[in-house]
């Protein structure tokens, strides 16, 4: 299961990230957790929310560099 959610993450309408849970209702933990015991009906996942957004994380032999600039307001 970590390897699955490793590479995707499901976000809501708000852009938060959404938790998994099991067939029983509980949240399941990231680790530790096997895909085949986190399905709901034996094909589908349960997650804590609507589904807006799916990302997929591929992973590459080049780093990615990111660079950005903060500003604050003057203190008074």
């Amino acid at each position: 299961m970590s390897e699955f959610l490793q590479r995707y993450r499901f976000y809501d309408a708000k852009g938060e990230v959404l938790g998994l849970f099991g067939p029983e209702g509980r949240a399941l933990p990231l680790n530790g957790t096997r895909l085949a015991d986190a399905l709901v009906d034996g094909d589908r996942l349960r997650l804590g929310g609507r589904v807006s957004r799916i990302t997929h994380v591929a992973l590459g032999a080049e780093p990615v560099i990111h660079d950005w600039t903060l500003s604050f307001p003057s203190l008074p």
